[in-house]
């Protein structure tokens, strides 16, 4: 039993900019000595880092969805046993088809994990003669906040009607709001941005206050002897691409990989010539070559040595921007067609119009080194990539509608779907099974 102090936040309504309010506080948190551990309410990765700049550490992710209650608290235990509080990051909305992510449900998270919920909310969005109070959360946070004397106000007027506390607010900074919108996807804020959103929040929210609700969390607990562990004489060496390039993955994966006995090994497609020695499984995660798509299509030698992996049967996954590197072709932010890695006979290109994260669930009817037949995989679509055949090589094993969710090439797998293996433990056991035949070259 673990008395974690742990909130849960999130905006009431859509118009609140909660994102930032949640920026804000972990940064003015982390100037108070407070370490905070970050957690998304889905398994999908943010457009913008701003909470792994504002803490320093790499947000975790939970999901309603796709994990059993007993995982969820596993993962918030272990995640956060060197902090000093949890935050779950989410949407109170009842409804979010049509938002941003409409699986990873907040309000199912804070029942399971006994978060108490924190509401964000949009004083310029109220009205002063009905407000119609949440319901479903337990203290709130204001934002547009204009002065000392209009938060004075709200908390006078709510905190009656409501029967929650006011927690704190955040200044208006509609401009600061805009530069941060404006940055490009999967980028990080500046430090000093996020130093600003603290300025914002600090003008109106008690750091002692907000750390006090959160020590109203009663213990929590999770049977850690429940957590897999792997087949240790089974020594497997894993390749995991880390650069500029790549750099989207789930630190709950790469816990769980090393806790089964993995020794995860970096290397860079972007400055390497060769893989790591002695590799048994390549693994390439998502981000954003089409930035550095040049720089990619001539390092040649890297493209060799994935192409020369591959045809000795190596094991290979790649998800995201890392299945779009291996295709034949890549085409950048100007539509200038690059030469991929041509593991996989497809072009690669962002979609003109950006698809937000859809959950998406398939059943694997054809067998491949990481998914036995009929293995059913649960996981959210990328929605930056669109995948063009170029010929009928290799293995489709699945489309959704028009769209390549899953493909294969001899023992190299690519797929448009993140997975967050810590939900799907039994799949990452196949990390460790032994290599088959080598096959033929490319």
């Amino acid at each position: 039993m673990s008395p974690l102090p742990r909130l849960a936040v999130g905006s009431i309504h859509a118009e609140a900019p909660a994102q930032f309010v949640v920026w804000g506080l972990l940064r003015l948190m982390q100037q108070h000595g407070v370490q905070v551990q970050h957690f998304y309410a889905h398994s999908a990765f943010s457009p913008l880092d701003g909470a792994r700049v504002a803490t320093g550490l790499r947000s975790r992710h939970l999901d309603s969805w796709l994990m059993s209650p007993e995982v969820c608290r596993r993962l918030l235990a272990l995640c956060s046993g060197k902090c000093d509080l949890a935050l779950v990051e989410g949407t109170f909305q009842p409804q979010c088809s049509g938002h941003l992510f409409p699986c990873g449900r907040l309000d199912e998270l804070s029942h399971w994990l006994q978060l108490p919920r924190v509401g964000v909310v949009d004083v310029r969005h109220l009205d002063r003669c009905r407000t119609e109070p949440p319901g479903n959360v337990d203290a709130v946070l204001l934002c547009g906040l204009e002065s000392p004397r209009q938060m004075a106000y709200w908390q006078t007027v709510l905190e009656p009607l409501w029967g929650c506390p006011v927690l704190g607010g955040m200044q208006a900074s509609d401009s600061l709001f805009g530069q941060l919108a404006a940055l490009p996807l999967g980028s990080k804020p500046a430090a000093e941005h996020c130093n600003l959103l603290a300025q914002a929040v600090a003008r109106f929210t008690r750091v002692d206050r907000v750390f006090r609700f959160a020590q109203t969390a009663p213990a929590i607990a999770a049977r850690e002897d429940r957590w897999p562990q792997g087949p240790r004489a089974q020594a497997v060496r894993i390749a995991v691409a880390c650069d500029a390039a790549f750099d989207c993955y789930f630190p709950d994966t790469l816990d769980l990989l090393e806790r089964l006995g993995a020794e995860l090994v970096p290397f860079s497609p972007l400055r390497d010539e060769q893989l790591p020695p002695g590799v048994d499984v390549v693994y390439l995660g998502c981000g954003h070559p089409e930035r550095y798509a040049r720089r990619l299509s001539r390092n040649c030698c890297m493209i060799a040595a994935l192409r020369m992996f591959v045809a000795a049967g190596g094991k290979l996954y790649a998800e995201g921007g890392g299945l779009a590197y291996l295709c034949q072709h890549l085409e950048d932010l100007r539509g200038r067609r690059w030469n991929g890695a041509g593991v996989f006979r497809l072009l690669a290109r962002p979609r003109r119009e950006i698809l937000p994260p859809q959950p998406t669930q398939l059943c694997v009817e054809c067998g491949t080194w990481l998914t036995p037949p009929q293995t059913v995989l649960r996981g959210y679509r990328n929605g930056y990539w669109e995948l063009l055949p170029l010929a009928p090589d290799g293995r489709v094993l699945d489309r959704q509608e028009r769209d390549i969710s899953l493909v294969c090439v001899h023992q190299a797998v690519g797929s448009t779907l993140h997975l967050n293996f810590a939900a799907q433990g039994e799949v990452l056991q196949n990390f460790f099974a032994p290599p088959d035949e080598p096959l033929y070259a490319i």
